[in-house]
This record gives C-alpha cells, structure tokens and sequence, in this order.
C-alpha cells in the first residue's frame, strides 16, 4: 500500500480526508512523540517510525523504495543531510505555504 509519510511533524486530519496509509516520522518535534499508554494493540507501530532508533531508521529509508509515495515536511524542519538522497526518488516537488511536498 502506498504511503503518505509525514516528516517530523503531524497532520492529524490527513487520516481522515486521504485514502492512504499515513505514516509520521519523529526525528526532532516532540508532538511527533506518540502517547501509547492507552494502546490495546501493537497496530499503532505501523504509523510512526523513531528515526533516531537504529532499526526504525532502516524501515524509514525502506519505504522510499516503495512505489507511489508521498513524502511531506515542514520547510523550516526538512530532513537532514544525510538522508536527503532519499528524496532523489520522487519526480515532482511542490511547495505550498509551509510544506514541500514529493510525489
């Protein structure tokens, strides 16, 4: 399936409105921080990845090799350097207020 993945930031309505797997990336933002206590399941791992943990950074740069994707993130917290390459998978860029958006 393929995936709107949301770059340190959240987009709450973006479930709601798209028909897309949504997943939100933590890197820096502490709103990216999930509160899980309530959580009955362990589905809610799908949705968020913790770049700063070594195995989620894997599953993180997986994604990009998927078809059909859609990266977004705020212009004054995009991804850092060393994962910038990974942007070099999607054709088309848009700018649009605060967000850049990849497809």
């Amino acid at each position: 399936m393929n995936s709107l993945i949301i770059y340190d930031d959240l987009i709450p309505s973006a479930k709601f409105y798209l028909n897309r797997n949504i997943i939100t990336v933590h890197d820096n933002n502490y709103r990216t921080i999930r509160e899980i206590q309530f959580e009955h399941d362990t589905l809610f791992k799908k949705s968020i990845i913790n770049i700063r943990n070594p195995s989620e950074l894997d599953r993180f740069k997986e994604l990009f090799k998927e078809k059909n994707q859609v990266f977004i993130e705020r212009k004054k917290s995009q991804i850092n350097d060393s994962l910038s390459y990974l942007l070099e998978t999607f054709t088309h860029k848009v700018e649009k207020d605060k967000w850049v958006i990849y497809y």
